[in-house]
């Protein structure tokens, strides 16, 4: 395991943050969308007790999407096809200290299958960004950088799929 954790620090020293986006796929599942609805899903224990907040990414990404001029929905609307901008960031803390963490930023929304356009609206994923990172309990704070990245990814295609 030891080798693992490493082997990953060597390969994040040298690359920077690992990183994956779909910008195309996905940008026309953007266009006419008005607002969404922010939802931050629960952090591992052990990051919490190091600092990593549900509170604090919230409010990065908040932030963010009030900069943008985006709408932040008080919850899902149906007119935006119950778009949910859903962070979920993952952490996996090795006995030795450092913690491997993913930051995934994805636009869920209600949609309906081409096979089936009567059927009942499912939520699906339309749009998606994820990071992956290294960091030490002391700077649980690294974890915005790739956060912000993604944010601006999203708003980047937002205001491309809808001109702004």
């Amino acid at each position: 395991m030891k080798t693992v954790i490493l082997s990953l620090a060597a390969l994040l020293a040298f690359s920077g943050t690992l990183q994956s986006a779909t910008p195309n796929r996905g940008k026309a599942s953007l266009t006419g969308l008005k607002g969404v609805f922010v939802v931050v899903s629960s952090i591992d224990q052990a990051a919490r007790k190091d600092g990593l907040l549900e509170s604090r990414v919230r409010e990065v990404t908040e932030a963010a999407l009030r900069a943008a001029n985006i709408p932040i929905r008080t919850q899902p609307e149906a007119a935006d096809g119950d778009a949910n901008l859903v962070i979920t960031i993952d952490t996996i803390k090795h006995p030795q200290g450092p913690y491997l963490f993913s930051v995934s930023v994805a636009l869920v929304q209600m949609v309906r299958l081409t096979r089936s356009p009567s059927g009942t609206p499912i939520p699906a994923e339309t749009w998606g960004a994820k990071g992956l990172g290294l960091t030490s309990p002391a700077r649980m704070d690294i974890i915005e950088e790739p956060l912000k990245e993604k944010l601006g990814e999203f708003i980047s295609t937002f205001r491309s799929a809808n001109q702004q």
